[in-house]
């Protein structure tokens, strides 16, 4: 019997929520509308959320700075993430604090609160891969 590889097997992040239970589902949901509700308290608009995985979740959100419309990109790692795997977003955090370069987005802050790693940065221009993916397969 002949077996599709598993390199074709793909599902979409859209989907993916579907694949969790009821319960988990709505706590998905009401945690990414609590983090877009805080965001915009604290002055930023266009709040997406841009991606989601093992390590954390991923918004995209713009404020005005000195009358320039600025980006920027929320990464928040998982609470339930064991340290050392917390502590590679400070990794990343410290890594982009020590790296100027117009290509290369610059760190706005990192921070832990209550167990939670979140890391706040620039916002790249462009399209990110999946978005490229999708478009040219």
């Amino acid at each position: 019997m002949s077996q599709a590889p598993l390199q074709q097997f793909y599902i979409p992040e859209e989907q993916s929520v579907y694949l969790l239970s009821h319960h988990d589902a709505r706590k998905l949901k009401d945690w990414v509308a609590l983090c877009q509700a805080q965001l915009a308290q604290l002055g930023y608009s266009n709040i997406e959320l841009i991606g989601k995985g093992a390590y954390g979740f991923v918004f995209a959100g713009s404020a005005w700075q000195q009358g320039v419309k600025a980006h920027y990109v929320f990464k928040f790692s998982r609470i339930t993430l064991p340290t050392h795997l917390q502590e590679r977003l400070e990794e990343e955090a410290f890594m982009l604090d020590q790296v100027s370069h117009p290509r290369i987005p610059k760190l706005i802050t990192y921070q832990r609160a209550r167990g939670q790693s979140i890391l706040v940065m620039e916002r790249a221009p462009g399209w990110n891969l999946e978005q490229v993916s999708l478009k040219q397969g």
